[in-house]
């Protein structure tokens, strides 16, 4: 009977021998696996190695603001004979977002000082320029409210020079520094810079709908092949029109940034993988947690006034 079991009880001894195999194989792998997923949750949670000036943008400024006005000397009454250039540049370890650049795309934006870029501009009497609604020199687009419905364009109405640069504005919105609404995003280190303008005069083309005139439905721009001549803008600049400068002497001109960015840690060896990478790999845990604090308070920048000097000299400024 002895000989009868022995063959059965090898035979279940084998089974068990296998199954513990099995079962210690399948532990070195779970162990594996999870010294792997550590080590890449690890890997893709380190934070980036970063030298700016402001960390964490805690007790200093997180953004610099620099600003270039030219030429310091100008004839009184010249329409668009003042450009400038502004640079805003993250200081911190973190990445900034919801930095209002609407300034730095078009100059028309370049106003009060409660977001965004601003700017005053003190007179010879010391009283603070009005800024103008519309561009020098003409002042205001002429629409025309008796058109019929679809294009039309206005006899007569303003010619506007300048266009920004298409290719620049177009690479900031395809790099993700700049979105459709003209906020700016920077990691630590970027900085954004206007957009230049481009000498290519146009019209405004008014769409009317209403066969009682009154309020246009739409506008579009067309060239203005008839346009005077108007002098090339520097480059990288961008246009300064919303301000006459009719008197002589000097006048102080004043730059300022006013934001309330959202800080957020930056994970450079998780962001260098494509969407679709980092979609597969965040299902099994390894998408880094994100630090987002939203600012407290606001940051306030300004420049050191410029001084520029109005002149009625026939010879100036040629």
């Amino acid at each position: 009977m002895t000989k009868t079991k022995l063959p059965t009880f090898r035979k279940w001894a084998g089974k068990f021998a296998e199954r513990r195999r099995a079962v210690f194989a399948a532990l070195v792998a779970a162990a594996c696996f999870a010294i792997a997923h550590e080590s890449l949750r690890r890997y893709f949670a380190a934070p980036l190695a970063c030298d700016q000036p402001c960390p964490d943008g805690v007790g200093c400024d997180p953004l610099s603001l620099s600003v270039e006005v030219k030429p310091t000397r100008i004839k009184a009454g010249t329409p668009y004979a003042l450009w400038y250039r502004a640079e805003l540049k993250n200081r911190s370890c973190r990445r900034l977002s919801v930095l209002n650049a609407s300034a730095f795309v078009d100059s028309k934006e370049l106003r009060g000082k409660t977001s965004g870029l601003w700017i005053t501009v003190v007179g010879p009497d010391g009283q603070e320029l009005e800024r103008l609604d519309e561009p020098q020199p003409d002042g205001g687009i002429a629409w025309d409210y008796g058109s019929t419905q679809g294009h039309k364009i206005v006899p007569g109405g303003t010619i506007h020079p300048y266009r920004k640069d298409q290719a620049v504005y177009q690479e900031a919105l395809r790099s993700g520094k700049l979105d459709e609404n003209w906020y700016a995003v920077l990691y630590p280190g970027e900085s954004f810079t206007t957009i230049p303008a481009k000498l290519r005069p146009y019209r405004i083309v008014v769409t009317s709908s209403s066969k009682y005139g009154g309020i246009t439905d739409g506008s579009t721009w067309v060239d203005a092949d008839d346009a005077p001549s108007f002098p090339a803008p520097p480059e990288g600049f961008q246009t300064f029109d919303r301000y006459a400068f009719k008197r002589p002497g000097r006048y102080s001109i004043k730059f300022g940034y006013v934001a309330e960015p959202n800080f957020m840690t930056v994970h450079p060896h998780w962001e260098a993988l494509s969407k679709s990478i980092q979609s597969r790999l965040a299902k099994i845990g390894l998408k880094p947690d994100y630090s987002l604090i939203f600012s407290e308070t606001a940051i306030r920048l300004e420049t050191a006034p410029q001084l520029i000097e109005v002149t009625n000299e026939a010879s100036c400024c040629r």
